[in-house]
């Protein structure tokens, strides 16, 4: 198998969100699964008001049982401290909160300054942005004190794309000497942390949930759990942190529709650049775990057990000079079962899996042993190393399994692809893998009948300096008919001549699109696997408008001159994101047609 490109880590979304001068969306998940959370909701007994444009400490708790609502900002704060139990904090919307100076610590649940800590109970945190302010950043982000239970924090981030907030970690949540109990986190995010993990799990903390959040660009792991406990991970992300991704140490872990891409660095190389890392038994479901710089995902010398089901773990290994396996222990876990799931590495050099499972319907390519096995290496259908491409091996070659067999007894709870899509697919048939190939946007052999037509066009290509932009624009589109690109709605521009398909561009689903009131915008500044790095898609009457705009190696520059005509456009979605396309045709004589560059304009 020869090399692929892979999808980029999260970058910049806007100039303004880096400058931390607006709240930063949080990251999202497509729902493969829907939490059934058992997070705490105090019952406050009074409540209280802060307006706060500027330096204000009052947002700390005063006393057991208390809402505070906080309006305005961005709130210029010494510290939050939450002392009192039965609390809710929260923005009235989003409310952006600054340091007032570098020695600030962001926000204190409980009293971590004695030994042992003073706990707090049911305290609910809501609408959070935590900031740096001209450059000064918190010193650290959010504690939570050892013993504390019930403890919930919602839409709540700390730092921003391109611009950390804290000196050290994001979210530190204490479980020693005493136990940290029933802890969830939903809709939460981590950009930056400069000298630490995005989130740090110290100690026991029992019935640990973390729901659709992202740990993105940390110096650190994404999420490290230090000790044991119990942890639970839904439609969560880690992306672009310099150690592991998913670092959940002796705990009972379980891990369902997780992203783990492009983590660790060329330092760690040999040691923390791993997607999944687990000591205790370690369970995986729907996860996408591809281009981590060392091991797709490892069993840790103290884990009992190892079950992956239907799972994408792929080209992992890429910074490490000795290859790493894509699936492997470093000890004697007493039972591994994978179950269809792709595993397959860059190159054929790469050991695929270092362990002796039980498992079936894999494509785990160039392994022998007791597993249903393929010689052949799968086929993506873009960069993305996610969907397989129609006819890859592991297409229509699935089966869901209704259970891991015992001893491990753990009920799969799948009944959907980890974009979203049900399982089984429209066609009846399931795939191997965490994506149904049927969830994919296909360009055709020939353009597209019966999309919506433009009453104005731009496209421009320049073969020599790699760039490509195509404007559709005065037509008519809403935004329900772009489906819903920050879940798993996915798009290819297909640009055909003589009616012949010359090259095709895929724009993934996922966190780099931003669902803005006019439709949804994607940047990211180094491109995607096929060279976007821009795309806007805005609904109107008359008025809307689709932009794509794309350079780099990746992209697939189509052979020039054109030598047929017309050449015609067509941005198609995947069957789940709805029928709608866009068409732009443009006739011959073109402005511009040559060996260097194609450009043309309609009307």
């Amino acid at each position: 198998m020869g090399g692929r490109a892979v999808l980029v880590a999260i970058s910049v979304l806007a100039a303004a969100e880096a400058a931390g001068q607006m709240p930063t969306p949080i990251p999202k998940q497509p729902a493969c699964v829907t939490p059934a959370s058992a997070c705490a909701v105090p019952s406050p007994l009074t409540a209280r008001t802060v307006n706060c444009n500027g330096v204000s400490d009052d947002l700390s708790s005063q006393a057991d049982g208390e809402t505070i609502t906080v309006t305005g900002g961005p709130c210029r704060v010494s510290g939050i401290v939450i002392l009192h139990s039965n609390v809710v904090l929260r923005g009235q919307s989003v409310v952006q909160v600054v340091p007032a100076s570098a020695t600030t610590d962001a926000l204190t649940l409980g009293d971590v300054t004695v030994v042992p800590h003073v706990p707090v109970q049911n305290v609910l945190v809501q609408n959070l942005a935590f900031v740096e302010s001209g450059g000064t950043r918190f010193q650290d982000g959010i504690w939570v004190a050892a013993g504390s239970s019930d403890i919930t924090f919602e839409n709540v981030s700390v730092g921003s794309p391109g611009a950390g907030a804290t000196l050290n970690a994001g979210f530190r949540i204490i479980g020693t000497p005493a136990t940290t109990s029933d802890v969830c986190l939903f809709d939460t995010a981590v950009h930056g942390a400069s000298a630490g993990n995005g989130y740090t799990f110290e100690g026991a903390i029992d019935g640990l949930q973390v729901f659709n959040s992202a740990a993105l660009d940390n110096a650190e792991d994404g999420y490290a759990i230090t000790t044991g406990g119990t942890a639970e991970f839904v439609n969560s992300i880690a992306v672009g942190n310099q150690f592991d991704g998913f670092d959940m140490g002796d705990a009972d872990a379980r891990l369902l529709c997780i992203s783990s891409i492009m983590n660790g660095s060329p330092a760690q190389v040999g040691s923390q650049n791993r997607g999944v890392l687990g000591g205790g038994p370690l369970h995986l479901e729907n996860a996408h775990v591809v281009a981590n710089g060392g091991a797709g995902v490892v069993a840790g010398a103290t884990s009992p057990s190892l079950a992956i089901v239907s799972s994408t773990i792929v080209d992992n290994g890429l910074m490490d000079p000795t290859p790493r396996p894509q699936i492997g222990t470093n000890g004697p876990a007493t039972e591994v079962r994978i179950y269809n799931t792709i595993a397959a590495g860059p190159t054929s050099s790469f050991n695929v899996l270092d362990v002796a499972p039980e498992c079936a319907l894999n494509v785990l390519e160039g392994v022998a042993g007791g597993c249903s096995l393929s010689t052949l290496a799968p086929s993506f259908a873009d960069g993305s190393l996610s969907t397989l491409q129609a006819g890859s091996v592991g297409v229509d070659a699935g089966e869901r399994p209704l259970s891991i067999p015992v001893p491990l007894s753990i009920t799969v709870a799948d009944t959907s692809d980890h974009g979203g899509n049900p399982r089984p697919a429209v066609d009846g048939d399931y795939d191997v893998g965490a994506f149904e190939t049927e969830s994919a946007a296909v360009c055709g052999a020939t353009p597209a009948s019966g999309c919506a037509t433009a009453g104005a066009a731009t496209i421009k290509i320049h073969a020599s300096k790699k760039r490509l932009t195509w404007i559709w624009k005065n037509g008519t589109a809403t935004k329900a008919d772009f489906g819903d690109p920050t879940a798993s709605t996915r798009y290819k521009l297909c640009i055909y001549a003589g009616g012949t398909l010359a090259t095709e561009l895929a724009i993934e689903s996922g966190p780099l699109w931003t669902d803005v009131a006019s439709g949804y915008n994607y940047r990211t500044v180094v491109g995607n696997s096929s060279g976007v790095f821009r795309a806007k898609l805005k609904q109107g009457t008359g008025n809307a408008k689709v932009l794509i705009k794309a350079s780099g190696a990746n992209l697939p520059v189509p052979p020039l001159p054109f030598s047929g005509a017309p050449v015609q456009t067509r941005l198609v979605k995947n069957p789940s994101g709805g029928s709608a396309c866009w068409a732009a045709d443009f006739a011959a004589p073109h402005a511009a047609n040559d060996g260097i560059q194609f450009a043309d304009k309609e009307p």
